[in-house]
């Protein structure tokens, strides 16, 4: 009975796992709008504190429940007229578990580097250093592997998990959510009280193909030199649900003597994120506060994450 709760638990997290310079200026107080675009110059760094919690709530009960906190400093190590190159490194961390399921974010004790490069606007473009996260990441999976060597059932899953996580698109899908969730709205022209709402496509962590997506975003505020902004974002219900389908049963034909999947169990299946963020006139982030819920017939799964800089 335990084995397979573990099991389960383990398909069910690799699931909801799988967002100065004062010479420029983005507010338009003529219009009242803003563009959201990155000033910055070769050198500069800020400081941030992050904090990361999950919930995965089954009826009144806590499945999942983690409280991340941690500091990292992002720097900006190079330039040109259409990029920028930049390092976010992990300084600090305290990671809280409280159930006793495999938890690849606490093994990798925030003690890394993410070299990745951006648009002349801020828009994330791709990590360069992804070959050294995969690395970090399957050899946390392989270690956790052998150490529930007896079930083998876990460690096929495991297995599986790790070749999730083989590919620059699932790392930058995935592996990376802080990171993301900074550069969301970097690029986006406002104006006040306007809604935005945009279709785009992009990568389904769990199998790295396209899923459709729904967005929504709107200046809410401006202030002498900050302005706040929100966006909402949901993925196509139907292609989430058949995509998680197949990942389930992808994982399943590895375990023993299991029972076949009923379909059924996607049919409230949803993933919807909600952020609010502040920046300042310079193109620096001051706040994000972001939270993505996951709904499905058995549980809810809530991850909430704030970036907040430090003065």
């Amino acid at each position: 009975m335990q084995k397979l709760f573990v099991v389960k638990s383990i398909l069910m997290i690799s699931i909801f796992q799988c967002l100065s310079s004062f010479l420029f200026s983005q507010i338009n107080k003529a219009d009242s709008s803003v563009q959201i675009i990155s000033y910055w110059k070769t050198g500069e760094n800020q400081i941030y504190s992050v904090k990361d919690k999950k919930v995965q709530i089954k009826g009144n009960d806590t499945i999942v429940k983690r409280d991340n906190h941690y500091t990292v400093e992002m720097k900006v190590l190079d330039m040109t007229d259409k990029s920028y190159t930049i390092q976010w490194e992990y300084k600090t961390g305290d990671s809280y578990n409280k159930s006793n399921d495999f938890d690849l974010f606490s093994g990798l004790v925030k003690a890394y580097k993410v070299i990745y490069k951006t648009n002349e606007m801020g828009e994330f473009s791709e990590v360069v250093n992804w070959k050294e996260i995969r690395n970090i990441f399957n050899s946390i999976i392989k270690t956790a592997a052998k150490e529930e060597k007896r079930n083998k059932d876990l460690a096929n899953i495991l297995k599986q998990i790790s070749e999730m996580y083989s590919s620059k698109e699932a790392i930058e899908a995935y592996a990376i959510k802080d990171i993301q969730q900074f550069h969301s709205l970097f690029g986006v022209s406002l104006k006040l009280n306007e809604k935005l709402e945009t279709e785009s496509e992009i990568i389904f962590p769990l199998n790295n193909m396209p899923i459709k997506n729904e967005a929504e975003v709107c200046l809410t505020e401006i202030l002498e030199d900050d302005y706040s902004v929100y966006f909402k974002q949901r993925m196509d219900p139907d292609q989430l649900k058949e995509y998680t389908f197949q990942f389930i049963e992808k994982l399943m034909k590895d375990v023993k003597n299991a029972k076949s999947i009923d379909r059924n169990i996607m049919n409230e299946l949803k993933n919807e994120i909600y952020n609010q963020s502040k920046f300042h006139d310079s193109g620096w982030l001051i706040s994000s506060g972001q939270t993505i819920t996951v709904t499905s017939m058995e549980f809810t799964s809530i991850e909430s994450r704030t970036i907040e800089l430090k003065l």
